[in-house]
């Protein structure tokens, strides 16, 4: 895990019910520790990789989803943390949310990423790409998504998404 991720303790959310998981090597036993919990990731393309470990580890350790909703979950935030790092402002916090349900034996995942609003002007890759190279991401995440969504702030934006349940597979 990236040295420069900071994991921030969080209440839960009103009327939600899940765990967020804190990934630091000293809170608890393989370096997993149940409690909801956001990520403060550096400004670099490098927190685009660091953001899918962090999901794959929130739902391995909460849902044990299959590999379809794992993959999906991983391009979702892929997207959205891409799109902070390349048109907004520091910083770029990621928080996730996984919801296991034993009466249907489906995990429900919601993820958000809030930035500092919108840059000046785009990031390297994005200022080196011609216009067919990039731009799908929001059509991505609308496709994978059950529902997703912006809510702009004082010195902000928070970008969100929920993710369809997905089946989660026997122990």
């Amino acid at each position: 895990m990236d040295p420069a991720v900071t994991a921030i303790p969080v209440r839960p959310r009103p009327g939600r019910r899940g765990v967020g998981l804190v990934v630091t090597g000293a809170k608890a036993k393989g370096g997993v520790a149940p409690s909801p919990c956001m990520w403060r990731l550096p400004h670099r393309a490098e927190s685009v990789g660091t953001a899918r470990r962090i999901v794959d580890l929130v739902l391995h350790e909460c849902c044990e989803v299959d590999d379809d909703t794992l993959s999906s979950a991983e391009l979702v935030v892929s997207e959205l943390v891409t799109n902070a790092i390349e048109h907004a402002r520091p910083p770029v916090v990621l928080y996730v949310e996984a919801a296991s349900s034993v009466a249907c034996g489906a995990c429900s995942v919601h993820i958000e990423v809030t930035d500092g609003g919108p840059a000046a002007q785009d990031g390297e890759w994005t200022s080196s790409c011609t216009d067919d190279e990039h731009g799908r991401g929001s059509g991505i995440v609308d496709v994978l998504t059950s529902n997703h969504g912006t809510h702009p702030f004082g010195h902000g934006v928070t970008h969100w998404a929920d993710m369809p349940p997905g089946a989660e597979q026997a122990p």
